[in-house]
């Protein structure tokens, strides 16, 4: 569907014309996809051993560290209503995870 419409448009030629002028394009996508298949394999095989809780506890984890260390890695302003959403999220989490160990006691 991607290559019809691609082909349609014409901009497969365009980007075939690219990729010739700019050959480490190719090596740049090639790292794109070898990080993404390494990725899902992780994320499957973290399914597997742990269970789909752990990694969805895990991706979650992940989405955070990203957030804060873009704070870091691009300073700006830390206001009052971030810290406070951010500690309504983490008790909404703690909430939900109460009340499931509640409901299985």
């Amino acid at each position: 569907c991607l290559f019809l419409f691609m082909t349609l448009s014409g901009s497969l030629f365009s980007a075939i014309h690219y990729t010739v002028e700019h050959p480490m394009l190719l090596f740049y996508l090639m790292l794109v996809g070898l990080g993404l298949s390494t990725a899902v394999l992780s994320y499957t095989h973290l399914i597997k051993e742990s269970g789909s809780v752990t990694a969805v506890a895990v991706s979650t984890m992940r989405k955070v560290f990203t957030v804060l260390l873009s704070y870091v890695i691009f300073p700006k302003a830390l206001l009052p209503i971030h810290i406070v959403s951010g500690l309504l999220v983490l008790a909404g989490v703690l909430v939900q995870s109460f009340c499931k160990k509640r409901r299985r006691s």
